[in-house]
């Protein structure tokens, strides 16, 4: 199993892909001639993709006092890589005419060569290539039935029987049946549905095909997965996704599952439908979620209405509750002892525990595994018994954060100025008093910079020139308490050339008006300007059109708005806060 560093910088490198084909069509790209550039790029991070799994294997192998420090290293630089491309393409994307070629053209190059190393690192350690396996598609293979599978159907043998008699109902009125599985995360929806398709009674069907929704919605992606779990053998390069999903489906009576859909959007919804209209009549559709809304929005429009394609009557569609404490004791029992081992001394404390699970069978899984790997004396079951848990959650942010955050304490100096700041992207500057001389320090690729306990602190004109990367700034911790002469601060002037920034709290900031170029902060979304002292915005704040959310409460002598403004509450009548 993939460790959390190779996941965490997984995340991050698959979107590079996307990224780089997205930067290679985008006008400054060709008009420059970067496409060769782009291109070798996104070749080079597909490549660079197939080592990590290998590389996070030697750092787990290796562990301990500084093993497999190396490889962790090799991760860190191609996530920082990825990140890297991320800039490059939304600089390029707010193309200005004045941006010299070559200031473009020398990142570009620092970027390739940048990538080119990490790669003859990467040989350097030896490191093999994992070529990753389609996502989630499982075409017309099973699911083995395991432990683990037979664990978590605990308790649901009922809804299990019923999902599969649905399949094999030859007699449904709608040509293609949608079956929903609706229940919380954690509730056992991918378990069942897991079951369900690994079961031999269901083998009648002539494709099979298990698609991994998630939050973000790709009706490409989950196209591509279908055409693939059909027919393996398809090139899905540069094809017509409607046209190929057509050729493979029709004549075929499929069962598709559609595990953990969110999306509520309904011309999304439709043009999913419209992507599996394709199949014979008696085709199923399983689709795991945990909105109701979902199955409703799936019950609506043209071909739910000619009852093409649409989800079962609401009698027949499967709601998953929470478990009684009773089976989650028997998720608990099975996962520790095994169907044969009883120690049924211990069933009290067990019940105890299982009453505490909220009815999810993840939790009682989960318990049931950390308690499997303890042995249990007597005198472990004569102790107090309380139930102390770890700080999970601190532990999961320290691994994920590694040298990403930087806390630049004033009482602590000497602790963060040595520190690696090369990979730094967020950092929070605290208890800083008229110490301008930090900003010298900040990191130049940080993308999060937030002030805290820092009165009359002292921002130069010149305080964010060098980290033109942000786009969080929280400048709510900063204090205007005891400062003579309040209304005569303002923010910097570099602030506006934070071409990236989408998010500026100055809550509490004590200015009267914004800085001229304000306006060229095209990327903001979020404004928060409230007990600021403000008198006067800028003429042409209306033109910050991806702004969604302004905040200019408690500015008693902000006593009117610039017609501009109509620009904005014409997008979002619910912008502005003026309370």
């Amino acid at each position: 199993m993939s460790g959390l560093g190779e996941i965490i910088a997984r995340s991050v490198v698959n979107r590079v892909g996307s990224k780089l084909g997205e930067l290679a069509v985008e006008e400054a790209t060709l008009l420059w001639g970067f496409k060769d550039d782009v291109d070798g790029m996104k070749e080079k991070m597909r490549d660079l993709e197939a080592l990590m799994q290998d590389a996070d294997d030697k750092a787990r192998r290796r562990g301990g006092k500084g093993g497999g420090a190396v490889e962790l290293r090799w991760l860190a630089k191609l996530k920082s890589a990825a990140y890297d491309v991320e800039d490059l393409k939304l600089f390029l994307s707010w193309y200005n005419p004045l941006l010299q070629k070559m200031i473009i053209a020398h990142n570009m190059k620092n970027l390739r060569q940048k990538i080119v190393a990490i790669e003859e690192e990467g040989k350097n350690l030896n490191l093999v290539r994992h070529e990753p396996l389609p996502e989630r598609s499982r075409g017309n293979e099973t699911f083995a039935v395991n432990d683990d599978m037979d664990i978590g159907m605990l308790g649901r043998d009922d809804e299990k029987e019923k999902i599969i008699n649905l399949l094999l109902n030859t007699e449904a009125k709608e040509d293609i049946s949608i079956i929903p599985i609706v229940g919380l995360g954690g509730v056992g929806k991918t378990t069942l549905a897991q079951a369900v398709f690994a079961n031999k009674r269901v083998n009648v069907f002539d494709a099979r095909i298990w698609v991994h929704v998630s939050m973000e919605f790709d009706l490409l992606k989950i196209g591509k997965t279908i055409i693939r779990g059909a027919n393996q053998s398809v090139n899905l390069d540069n094809c017509n996704l409607q046209f190929v999903l057509k050729k493979e489906l029709t004549n075929r009576r499929y069962l598709i599952v559609l595990d953990d859909l969110w999306e509520e959007y309904g011309e999304n919804l439709e043009n999913l439908k419209q992507m599996l209209q394709h199949g014979s009549k008696g085709s199923k559709i399983i689709a795991t979620t945990r909105s109701g809304s979902v199955v409703q929005i799936l019950n609506t429009g043209y071909l739910a209405n000619q009852r093409k394609i649409c989800p079962v009557p609401e009698v027949d569609r499967i709601n998953l509750y929470v478990l009684s404490p009773d089976d989650c004791w028997k998720v608990m029992k099975q996962r520790v002892f095994g169907p044969d081992d009883g120690q049924s001394g211990l069933e009290e404390i067990g019940k105890q525990i299982a009453g505490r699970c909220g009815g999810l069978p993840l939790v009682a899984n989960a318990l049931g595994q950390i308690s499997k790997s303890s042995s249990v004396s007597p005198v472990h079951v004569k102790a107090p018994r309380k139930l102390t848990m770890h700080d999970l959650v601190h532990d999961l942010a320290t691994i994920i954060a590694a040298d990403e955050v930087l806390v630049m304490d004033a009482n602590k100096f000497t602790t963060w100025e040595k520190a690696n700041k090369h990979y730094c992207r967020h950092a929070q500057l605290v208890n800083y008093q008229k110490k301008s001389e930090v900003f010298k320090h900040i990191p130049i690729k940080v993308r999060t910079l937030c002030f805290r306990g820092c009165p009359k602190m002292q921002l130069p004109r010149k305080a964010f020139s060098q980290a033109k990367y942000i786009r969080v700034l929280d400048l709510s911790g900063y204090s205007a308490e005891e400062q003579s002469t309040p209304s005569s601060l303002v923010l910097p002037s570099s602030i506006c050339r934070l071409t990236l920034l989408g998010y500026l709290d100055a809550s509490g900031f004590p200015i009267i008006s914004l800085p001229k170029p304000f306006h060229t902060l095209q990327n903001m979304q979020t404004l928060i300007l409230s007990n600021c002292s403000l008198e006067i915005l800028p003429t042409n704040i209306g033109s910050l059109t991806k702004i969604c959310y302004l905040d200019l409460s408690r500015n008693s002598n902000l006593n009117r708005l610039p017609p501009s403004v109509m620009n904005l509450v014409e997008l979002f009548p619910q912008l502005i806060r003026m309370s």
